[in-house]
């Protein structure tokens, strides 16, 4: 996490970015990297699946 005050006046505009984001909770940001990770076992799954089927004709 970036502290505020360590970015110096030479990065204005990452200091802007970082000002006005949207800051989340832990609750918020542990659901949203839950999501992506179980969206990437729910793919690896599928591709597994779809590569065990034989083709049909």
């Amino acid at each position: 996490m970036i502290e505020r005050g360590t970015i110096t006046s030479s990065h204005a505009a990452i200091s802007a970015v970082v000002r006005d984001a949207a800051h989340l909770d832990a609750d918020h940001t542990f659901r949203i990297g839950l999501d992506f990770l179980l969206d990437g076992i729910e793919a690896r799954v599928s591709r597994r699946r779809a590569a065990e089927e034989p083709d049909r004709p």
